[in-house]
């Protein structure tokens, strides 16, 4: 199952560039950042160990998300394609909190029911542009 998750984000990842390791299986992974730290840390103390999570999936409590509409007029939220600011849609996405997914597709929705203008870069007009919402995974708090 990991592997499939895996290779279903890889593919929107590739425009997306928010998440570096999602093409690689969670225990390379988990392998690569070990080397990476063990690499940073060297001349300070040696690193035995990293701990990985039970789901690696869902984790992430913050979410930014960046509107936009197309030229069809249809509202869009996601991500800036990595080194740009074309937005790349995210309906969901593996790694962020699903609560938080679920308010940013109603946000989109209240936008286009109440006719709202989503920012354009070009014009410098709209009012929606970004959202950030955070969530508290003990407490259950989402700001």
């Amino acid at each position: 199952m990991e592997e499939k998750k895996t290779a279903s984000i890889w593919k929107k990842k590739k425009k997306c560039g928010s998440c570096a390791y999602q093409g690689v299986p969670y225990s390379e992974q988990l392998k690569k950042k070990k080397k990476e730290v063990a690499k940073l840390l060297k001349p300070y103390c040696e690193v035995k160990g990293i701990l990985g999570m039970d789901n690696p999936y869902e984790y992430r409590n913050k979410v930014h998300a960046v509107f936009a509409r197309l030229k069809n007029g249809k509202i869009i939220s996601g991500t800036y394609e990595a080194n740009s600011h074309r937005v790349v849609a995210v309906d969901s996405c593996m790694i962020e909190n699903q609560k938080a997914d679920e308010i940013i597709r109603t946000i989109r929705k209240l936008i286009k029911d109440f006719k709202m203008k989503v920012f354009d870069e070009d014009s410098g007009y709209g009012l929606f542009r970004h959202v950030l919402i955070r969530t508290g995974h003990v407490s259950g708090q989402i700001l």
